[in-house]
């Protein structure tokens, strides 16, 4: 903005100059020396203010000029401005439209978000419904069914009931002969001795009201698998039976016979060996069998059994045992302790080489920590681990 002030400036000096210049005449140029110097000098006067007006007029032009670039370029300058102005106005405008055209896409989308939720929103409760519905029918189904159920199984209590009250009479008409029997067989007057249907071998000895202890035996099957019969007897018993074996027959073989029931199983034993003379003794929980192809007339003394089960662990089952047979067991091996994999039932005394602890220890010699009992005096016995290192 200053140059154009002093532009104007110095335009104004060149305009005025040449005005004033053709005022000053001294009273000297205007003596009567000469009118010929005077007309010459008004001559040269005239040339320098023409001269001046000339330059004045040149300076005049040259600031105009300038002036004129100037304001040429003022005005690319101001269009440029104005242009670009422009353009960021169009842009603003194009962004609002565009901002305009997104917040409509919004709203739309959040329409259709809306729309949907009232959709997933109608088909929940639908489904729920309907859910509903259903488990109303099955448990209506469900209390139908159980209501058959009751009633069935009322009826088969009943008709149950109708069968024991047979039974009952039935075993009372049978008193008589088992009354016979017992004479039969010199048995004492609070035993009745009463024979297998199956197998006329097969004989117990058991109290009143007791009577149906050989009459309800389960079917069995036999297999052509051999067994040893006494390490077999043994196994299938009860724990609190003493099983006292026939005389001469520790190595005797026979077929493997399956059954629900120990009981079944012995009865089918006597029935494929009808030389056997098998007596369950129920009072004394006695199984006795002799052999009628020659035996010794003393009683074998009885084997004991021991049962292993699942439920309880080695250690467990170990000082039970020790327990039952006053043996005190001291472990050496406290952190040490092992599952039973199976049920079985063992023969043989606690303590001894073939010894049921002896058993139970050969069962640890594929473990990490192998085991071995070490005997000592007045029934104590130490349990260590076989070796120092593991294996």
């Amino acid at each position: 903005m200053k140059t154009p002030k002093c532009l104007a400036s110095l335009l104004a000096v060149a305009v005025a100059y040449p005005t004033h210049a053709g005022v000053y005449v001294t009273v000297d140029d205007m003596q009567p020396s000469s009118q010929f110097d005077l007309v010459q000098a008004q001559i040269e006067h005239t040339r320098a203010a023409t001269a001046a007006i000339e330059r004045s007029s040149q300076s005049t032009e040259f600031i105009v000029g300038k002036l004129a670039e100037l304001q040429y370029e003022q005005q690319l300058r101001a269009d440029a401005k104005s242009e670009k102005v422009y353009e960021e106005q169009k842009q603003l405008a194009r962004d609002w439209v565009a901002i305009n055209d997104d917040r409509r896409l919004l709203a739309s989308e959040r329409n259709q978000l809306a729309k949907e939720r009232f959709q997933m929103e109608e088909s929940y409760q639908q489904k729920h419904g309907q859910l509903i519905s259903d488990s109303l029918k099955k448990e209506e189904q469900l209390m139908a069914e159980q209501r058959k159920r009751d009633e069935l199984f009322q009826k088969e209590r009943s008709d149950f009931a109708a069968q024991s009250l047979a039974m009952q009479k039935q075993l009372k008409h049978s008193h008589d002969e088992l009354l016979a029997k017992q004479l039969e067989h010199n048995a004492p007057s609070n035993v009745i001795v009463m024979s297998s249907n199956n197998a006329r071998n097969v004989t117990a000895k058991v109290a009143a009201g007791s009577e149906s202890m050989l009459d309800d035996m389960h079917p069995s099957t036999t297999v052509d698998q051999l067994v040893n019969m006494n390490q077999f007897i043994r196994s299938i018993i009860p724990t609190n039976w003493t099983y006292f074996p026939p005389a001469g027959t520790s190595s005797k073989q026979i077929s493997l016979v399956q059954g629900r029931d120990w009981k079944s199983i012995i009865n089918t034993i006597g029935v494929q060996h009808p030389y056997l003379q098998i007596v369950f003794d129920i009072p004394k929980k006695h199984l006795v069998i002799t052999s009628k192809h020659g035996s010794s007339s003393k009683t074998p003394d009885p084997v004991r059994t021991w049962e292993i089960t699942r439920s309880k662990s080695l250690r467990t089952t170990i000082e039970d045992f020790a327990q039952q047979v006053n043996w005190q067991v001291i472990w050496d091996t406290q952190n040490v302790d092992y599952p039973i994999l199976a049920n079985a039932v063992l023969t043989g005394d606690f303590a001894g080489k073939n010894g049921v602890l002896n058993q139970l220890m050969i069962s640890t010699q594929q473990r990490d920590f192998p085991l071995m009992a070490k005997w000592q005096g007045h029934n104590v016995v130490r349990i260590i681990r076989r070796g120092s290192q593991r294996k």
